[in-house]
């Protein structure tokens, strides 16, 4: 079974792009980066989310992430990282929410399976010849930003300033991050590797086609409601990636505020990528 890339895309919502797209030989992966939540910039970089990434991403790429069990692989990329972002910062001093982490999702050829792997709220969209796109992955993150847009969405019925729901809602976001790797909140990719036991795995047989996104170009899906699974799958390959980034951002800036369609930032960096695999 060999992978094929159709069609990649990865764009930042705002100034820094946080997400990324890799792999090494047989596999593809998509990350995307969030930053701790705390006013100064603890590592390097362009931000403490870009620069986890982008260590993540080159140990990946040294290791053997095409054929390596998944767990002990990304345990081995959290530790190459974690041993240079000790040479920037003193770790130990630092509380969960205030250091970067960062969701991942992956796709590589197994001889004549394809497997994929999930830690995060990355979405993996996938399909055998003439099938309907199917889902694989579940994060707890994600029933924590529902929470967090139905409480946006109470307080502007409640006709609260928007300056207040936005201290609410980063406030929201801290105790959130204090459940990061814990049974109670969710698993994650971050420099202590803890989640890392916690991948999701599966097999199917090939040949098959996936999509890999993060969150952000997912809002297509799960926030704005212009597809399901399956009509983006089918557009992703039809149209193509961008005329699809494009209807992201022209319904994120007719919403600004989120105000319609309550969600944790107006714009978020957006990142998808279509492969084949026969």
């Amino acid at each position: 079974m060999t992978p094929k890339i159709i069609e990649s895309l990865s764009q930042p919502g705002s100034r820094n792009n946080e997400d990324l797209c890799g792999g090494v030989g047989g596999c593809v992966w998509v990350m995307d980066g969030a930053t701790g939540l705390w006013p100064t910039q603890r590592l390097a970089g362009a931000s403490d989310a870009a620069w986890l990434v982008a260590e993540l991403d080159a140990a990946l790429g040294s290791l053997d992430s095409a054929n390596a069990d998944w767990a002990p692989l990304l345990a081995s990329a959290a530790a190459r990282a974690h041993e240079k972002a000790a040479a920037i910062c003193d770790l130990a001093g630092c509380a969960p929410f205030e250091l970067p982490s960062a969701s991942f999702v992956a796709v590589r050829a197994q001889g004549e399976e394809v497997e994929f792997a999930n830690l995060g709220d990355c979405i993996l969209l996938w399909r055998g010849l003439g099938g309907r796109a199917q889902r694989f992955g579940s994060c707890g993150v994600t029933r924590l930003d529902a929470d967090l847009a139905a409480a946006f969405a109470t307080g502007l019925a409640q006709g609260l300033p928007l300056d207040d729901l936005r201290q609410a809602q980063t406030a929201m976001a801290r105790r959130h991050r204090t459940l990061m790797n814990t049974p109670e909140g969710y698993w994650i990719l971050d420099l202590s590797g803890i989640g890392t036991p916690h991948v999701q795995t599966a097999r199917v047989r090939g040949p098959a086609q996936v999509m890999l996104m993060s969150d952000g170009f997912y809002r297509l899906v799960d926030v704005f409601g212009r597809y399901d699974d399956d009509s983006l799958m089918e557009a992703a390959r039809t149209r193509g990636l961008a005329p699809l980034y494009d209807e992201l951002r022209a319904m994120e800036d007719a919403d600004p505020d989120g105000v319609d369609r309550p969600r944790g930032k107006p714009r978020d960096d957006a990142t998808a990528v279509v492969i084949d695999f026969s």
